[in-house]
């Protein structure tokens, strides 16, 4: 984006959270969502008629249940209703030892906020759709304004860029075959175990 305006956030540094490490560039600074409303807007030119997908390095930094709310406008107006509503999705880490009740049954580990970095495209909430949105930029300048709904956040870099398509598996293999190992073992990988999680409704039973 050429120009922004940001109105109720705050333009923060990142050295607490190291945004130009994770990011491999040398950006100083980021924007810090606490309040609502809130807003930041930017002016971009298109030299033509686009169809992009929007990403947003963001960091939640509340510890609440809620996943982050945000809203996009696009040349003053919503160009769909999912664009009215769309979730940021918070990472859980879980500890995989699990203590027991008196009568020796397991107890769920508490979880706890994986407060790092994320780039996320910008998806339908409800995840109905397996591709990200697309947002259909005019020729000249167009006007994204993007608001803070709910959740306190970092946002850091705005991306767009065009939809890329996920190549077939036989292309896959094409391009990794140095890299493809075979093997004829079962690995087992435990459900306990867990990497993270973006829900704390998925349960370990």
């Amino acid at each position: 984006p050429s120009q922004a305006t940001l109105s109720g956030g705050v333009v923060t540094t990142t050295q607490t959270f190291d945004y130009a490490s994770w990011l491999g560039e040398n950006i100083a600074q980021v924007i810090r969502f606490e309040s609502t409303p809130a807003y930041i807007e930017y002016q971009i030119t298109a030299p033509q008629a686009y169809e992009v997908v929007m990403t947003l390095d963001y960091l939640p930094l509340d510890s609440g249940i809620r996943d982050i709310d945000i809203a996009l406008m696009l040349n003053g107006e919503y160009p769909f209703a999912d664009a009215e509503q769309i979730t940021l999705k918070k990472w859980w880490n879980t500890p995989h030892e699990f203590a027991t009740d008196r009568y020796q049954n397991e107890i769920m580990p508490k979880a706890t906020l994986d407060q790092t970095w994320r780039s996320q495209p910008l998806m339908d909430s409800q995840r109905l759709q397996d591709q990200p949105l697309l947002w259909s930029l005019e020729p000249g300048v167009n006007t994204i304004r993007m608001y803070s709904l709910q959740g306190a956040f970092l946002l850091g870099r705005l991306e767009l860029s065009p939809l890329s398509q996920s190549p077939s598996y036989d292309n896959y293999l094409l391009e990794h075959q140095s890299g493809i190992q075979q093997t004829q073992s079962l690995i087992k990988v435990e459900a306990e175990h867990l990497a993270s999680r973006n829900s704390l409704l998925s349960r370990f039973t």
